[in-house]
């Protein structure tokens, strides 16, 4: 509750420190998306080695980080590979 309240005060106030009159509209959508980012969400996922699925279950704004995180590493090693697109995904390379 007191990241929405800094969240909505920061919107209120500029860059000068006076305070300015914000849309109305921009306030709720503000508050929707840090609601957002703290809701938990639960997937299942196989474990390798096991006939057992795992349930996984973490905040909308940590999957986002587990999701950039894995881009920026599949692209990191698609640039160190030499390898993109369909060819990275092959077994033999060709």
């Amino acid at each position: 509750m007191l990241l929405l309240t800094i969240a909505m005060a920061a919107s209120v106030l500029s860059a000068d420190g006076s305070t300015a009159s914000a849309p109305l509209s921009a306030q709720p959508a503000a508050a929707a998306k840090v609601e957002d980012d703290d809701k938990l969400v639960c997937e299942t996922v196989q474990v390798t080695g096991s006939r057992f699925k795992k349930r996984v279950c973490m905040t909308v704004a940590e999957k986002r980080r587990r999701d950039e995180f894995n881009a920026r590493y599949a692209r990191q090693r698609d640039a160190t590979t030499g390898l993109s697109g369909d060819r990275a995904n092959s077994m033999d390379g060709r």
